[in-house]
């Protein structure tokens, strides 16, 4: 969680309403016929905004662009946070691969990421073009390793014998709580310092948004 979020408090327009924002968060207790109809706004909203998205890419002005993804007024650059919107654009990326990723796993003989690399390739040649930069080639290789279902991973007895990154992953997805994630660390931690016969030990995990 980004500390410093007083630019949050009066959002301009955006793609989601206050009510909407507050629902997806958990901020907000919606049932029934009008949690529906809310959900379905979200969809209609999500989708228009992607072809906005491509208006904006194409026709906005560099200067409005560079402006318009330059950090918040109300971010302070000194604040030792991540910035906001910094933070956040792998979002983008996030909302990519979900959209390909039937296809993903459906290219014979191609790796799992290849339509993904696609569309940032082409990204990528337009957003030089915008630039007035010519170039001789764009070159984008993505090559996903998937494993076991998380949740088949958050079902082990002993999380600990876990990887980091599966750990990680297990607490973002919300299939472990945040005192199980730091319990799993730290006996990972005592483990490998055991292993090592002593020296440095680090037994205190990252902090959930790290």
């Amino acid at each position: 969680m980004v500390e410093n979020q007083s630019y949050l408090d009066d959002p301009p327009a955006a793609i989601l309403t206050t009510a909407q924002r507050e629902y997806l968060t958990g901020e907000r207790e919606v049932e029934g016929a009008t949690e529906r109809m809310l959900r379905g706004r979200i969809r209609d909203r999500l989708q228009v905004s992607i072809f906005d998205l491509a208006v904006i890419v194409n026709e906005m002005s560099l200067d409005d662009l560079d402006e318009a993804l330059s950090e918040p007024d109300g971010y302070e650059s000194n604040s030792g946070t991540t910035p906001p919107l910094n933070a956040r654009m792998y979002s983008l990326a996030t909302l990519l691969y979900l959209y390909h990723r039937e296809g993903e796993v459906a290219g014979e003989g191609q790796s799992d990421g290849w339509l993904t690399a696609l569309d940032i390739e082409e990204g990528i040649r337009r957003a030089l073009t915008r630039m007035g930069v010519s170039y001789n080639d764009v070159n984008v290789s993505i090559d996903v390793d998937r494993a076991e279902d998380l949740e088949t991973l958050a079902d082990r007895e002993d999380l600990a014998s876990l990887s980091r990154e599966q750990l990680t992953q297990l607490l973002t997805a919300g299939l472990i709580s945040g005192d199980e994630h730091a319990e799993a660390w730290m006996e990972k931690r005592s483990r490998e310092h055991a292993e090592d016969g002593g020296g440095e030990d680090a037994s205190h995990p990252p902090d959930d948004g790290e």
